[in-house]
């Protein structure tokens, strides 16, 4: 006999009240956080250059404890708390060392500065902001160049605060990621899964590549998805597939995910009836349309005839079909193609000759086809995140025994979900031929879940203890809140700050050769090269000669005696970004105004005059 209980009004106000609490100190510990970041005294030595495989390690150890049940574990609100903040400070920590002078990433130098992709990125930013347009290569990924010009028209142009933004927002989308597969497979798949997702964005940190937006994007999809499909509710399953979409399109990748997570999700509903069956494949292509339409729309408001959105999958696209020889190939057996002024003409023209070079060799475009998935699975691009092959080894190993044990377990709703993206992966590999795992950020959260399940599916098999699932999630709320910040940072947040620029500064009239110099002020972005010995060197906004030609590359030579200070700043009168090399050891404060001449590929400025603005 059933008994009805009346609702206990007052415990759900003080559940309402917990959960109100838990995000003001969650809120109060990111605030914190951003502050106390770029005062802390960090190494930077081998421990801040081997940290991923250190976290892989801690977090390995401590799941097989927990798998074992050799480990105490807490679900109240102070260990969830207490997690999340272990979270901002392991993410956080590499961006504090690469400030104070440890390793730098792939795309930053001297922690600030950015270069090659991650540089044309911030030059579009600043475009968007100052000129209110798009340019071409801001065209392919609106999104980043968009959540870029708002955090710089927010805070002065400041780096820093963009760093601070960029790696928050992963780590808080990562935590929820892995608190989703908690809540069904427990600490002991959550802690891989962890460590999976931070050795992938370890190398993008201080970066302001795509892959920032498209693995935070991907990781509250992935949380979303997970806690849709468990509670059957489609709300969130529809903004796991917004969240998706717009992660998609913020770094292109797995494009087929998409529509095979619309497949499986209309189907498995087959049961309940026509209605329910055409209700769910209209809601799910509207949703998955959504990032599609949102970077149609900027790109038509902000555009120019030079972009084409995804247009650089046109080179990846001929390198496979002519046998998988890089997308350099088009280049050399048409490099007629460079003499197209237009971007998107040349793109198109592009995919033009790669259909018909596919229709006329077929066999040869097949050939190119299997020799991707080759790359993938055999030579491990999979897993490539992973530095040594040890790591990538042991990862590869758990992630099929992952997804061994989604098979087995596929009636249940969040294992058909995985088997789904990765499917829409699989599927996908031709189309990302030679971008290695970063192409993979906005589905890569699937393949850091397959880890954790992996593991313990592993730790089952040998008999040990099974890890119990958390019966309460709280993932939603949070998730939701992360998802409407991005997206309101990268589309709605646009008409207010572009083409609305700051105070011009008036060139000056320069003798003989020498360049006119009249870039912006920005809040950070500068760093002083002393020379080897000083004793400065060590200090946070410095660095020795010697390292810095170490650090250093062809892209950007500096052929300047130390010391010197290296910026980059926004050229209005070039529309681009410029690399100053300033004689001094002073950082500059305001606009620069002055006359100089090239070195290189870096203004020497040799002259500073009066700042005179313009206030447009």
């Amino acid at each position: 006999m059933q008994i009805l209980r009346p609702i206990d009004t007052g415990s759900a106000a003080r559940d309402g009240g917990t959960k109100a609490a838990c995000a003001a100190a969650a809120a109060a510990l990111a605030v914190a956080w951003a502050l106390l970041l770029p005062r802390l005294p960090v190494p930077t030595g081998g421990l801040m250059a081997h940290w991923p495989v250190l976290v892989s390690a801690l977090c390995l150890t401590a799941a097989c404890l927990a798998g074992l049940g050799r480990l105490p574990t807490s679900r109240s609100p102070i260990a969830v708390l207490a997690g999340y903040a272990l979270a901002l400070a392991v993410f956080g920590l590499p961006l504090a060392a690469m400030w104070a002078g440890g390793p730098d990433g792939d795309n930053v130098l001297l922690g600030t500065l950015q270069r090659f992709d991650a540089s044309a990125y911030e030059g579009g930013a600043y475009r968007l902001w100052q000129l209110g347009e798009l340019d071409e290569f801001g065209a392919r990924r609106p999104f980043t160049v968009a959540a870029l010009g708002a955090l710089f028209a927010a805070s002065g142009g400041s780096v820093v605060v963009a760093q601070l933004v960029f790696v928050w927002l992963n780590a808080s989308a990562v935590f929820l990621a892995s608190r989703a597969v908690a809540s069904t497979h427990g600490l002991a798949a959550a802690l891989p899964c962890f460590a999976a997702l931070l050795t992938f964005y370890h190398w993008h940190i201080g970066s302001f590549l795509s892959e920032n937006l498209g693995l935070a994007l991907g990781a509250l999809a992935f949380a979303l998805l997970w806690e849709g499909v468990r509670r059957d509710r489609a709300g969130l399953i529809a903004a796991g597939l917004v969240a998706l979409s717009l992660g998609m399109n913020a770094r292109a990748g797995a494009l087929l995910v998409l529509p095979i997570l619309v497949l499986w999700l209309t189907w498995r509903v087959r049961r309940r009836g026509r209605l329910s069956v055409a209700a769910t494949l209209v809601w799910t292509l509207a949703a998955t349309a959504s990032g599609f339409v949102a970077g149609a729309a900027l790109d038509r408001a902000y555009g120019t005839e030079d972009g084409l959105p995804f247009g650089n999958f046109a080179p990846t696209l001929y390198g496979v079909v002519v046998g998988n020889e890089g997308w350099l190939q088009v280049y050399r057996d048409h490099p007629e193609v460079q003499d197209i002024a237009i971007s998107a003409d040349r793109y198109r023209e592009m995919y033009r000759l790669a259909l018909e070079r596919a229709a006329d060799a077929p066999l040869t475009a097949l050939h190119g086809v299997i020799d991707t998935y080759n790359d993938f699975f055999i030579n491990t691009d999979w897993h490539e995140f992973y530095d040594d092959p040890v790591s990538r080894s042991v990862a590869l190993i758990l992630t099929l025994a992952g997804l061994w044990h989604a098979w087995r377990h596929r009636a249940q709703a969040q294992c058909a979900l995985l088997l789904a993206i990765q499917l829409g992966v699989f599927l996908s590999v031709p189309m990302l031929a030679d971008g290695g795992t970063r192409v993979f950020a906005a589905s890569i959260p699937a393949t850091g879940a397959l880890i954790g399940i992996g593991l313990v599916a592993i730790l089952s098999y040998l008999g040990g203890a099974r890890q119990t699932s958390e019966p309460k999630s709280v993932l939603a709320a949070p998730s939701l809140a992360l998802l409407l910040a991005i997206g309101l940072l990268i589309a709605p947040a646009v008409p207010f700050y572009a083409g609305r620029p700051t105070a011009a500064v008036e060139p000056p009239v320069c003798e003989g050769d020498r360049l006119p110099i009249a870039v912006l002020d920005r809040a950070d972005g500068s760093i002083v090269v002393l020379p080897d010995g000083d004793p400065r060197s060590t200090e946070r906004a410095f660095r020795r000669a010697g390292a810095f030609a170490a650090d250093n590359d062809t892209r950007l030579t500096v052929d300047v005696p130390p010391p010197f200070v290296l910026t980059r700043r926004w050229n209005p009168a070039l529309g681009q970004m410029s690399w100053l090399a300033i004689p001094g050891d002073t950082q500059p404060v305001g606009p620069i105004r002055g006359c100089g001449r090239r070195v290189a590929n870096v203004l020497l400025v040799d002259q500073i005059h009066p700042t005179v603005t313009d206030t447009p």
